[in-house]
């Protein structure tokens, strides 16, 4: 995503044509989905391409979430806020994996990926429900 969309020209002014708001529910919509996705699929050439997308996904989610958290914050105090915002996702990544294994160990690989097809749609509901305070998830629909 960040590849084409500096093809496309300002990564950041793709963001802000389509709306940052409507750019993070389509990338996490579509990250909610991969696992299902992969659950049902069959043919191990859909899983390539489901990959794909969901990797554009995540790229285009972390840049959506980047870019609100820039605009959230004190200039001041940005490099704690992105320090802090970096600690966590990198945390993530790690536990994520770890706790996935786990889980499938003991409700098999199908129930898994159901239980992180719910847990991804709860966040993708989430996301639709709050509606920050100027309209977007950030408070900063504008930017």
């Amino acid at each position: 995503t960040v590849v084409l969309c500096a093809r496309a020209g300002d990564p950041v002014g793709v963001l802000r044509a389509q709306g940052a708001r409507r750019v993070l529910l389509l990338t996490t919509l579509g990250l909610a989905l991969y696992p299902a996705f992969v659950g049902v699929t069959l043919d191990v050439a859909w899983l390539a391409v489901y990959a794909a997308l969901a990797g554009l996904c995540q790229a285009g989610m972390d840049l959506v979430m980047f870019d609100m958290l820039m605009n959230t914050f004190p200039a001041a105090k940005a490099p704690t806020f992105v320090a802090v915002n970096q600690t966590t996702n990198h945390f993530s990544n790690i536990l994520a994996p770890l706790l996935g294994t786990l889980l499938a160990d003991h409700v098999g690989l199908g129930g898994a990926l159901v239980a992180a097809a719910v847990v991804r749609l709860a966040g993708f509901l989430l996301f639709v429900l709050d509606r920050g305070a100027q309209g977007s998830p950030a408070g900063n629909d504008e930017n």
